[in-house]
């Protein structure tokens, strides 16, 4: 880690010479004004990403608690083979019935 700089009083005014030719005052404000703003617009828009994913979130949860189960959906594949070939003994109807077991494990 380098030393630290030790800058003397006339350094310092120097500095700060140079600096007021190369920027005046009122430039100096105007980056700062830009600053401020750029700032502000920052946080804004890290509200703003935080509410989009709060929103995600919401909807993402809505949407897998509207969706049947994997268990139901076979469940209810089971009791439609069933009706349909009207044998509840139906090896598809037996084997989506086990899926179901699986799937609600």
């Amino acid at each position: 880690m380098p030393e630290p700089l030790t800058v003397t009083e006339d350094q310092v005014r120097a500095l700060r010479v140079a600096l007021d030719a190369l920027l005046p005052d009122e430039r100096i404000t105007q980056l700062t004004d830009e600053r401020d703003r750029a700032r502000r617009i920052a946080v804004a828009l890290e509200q703003e990403n935080a509410e989009l994913t709060r929103q995600r979130d919401r909807i993402a949860n809505d949407v897998v608690a509207a969706l049947p189960s994997r268990a139901d959906v076979l469940r209810e594949a089971a009791a439609l083979v069933a009706r349909f070939t009207g044998n509840d003994l139906d090896a598809n109807a037996k084997m989506l019935r086990r899926a179901a077991e699986q799937a609600a494990k």
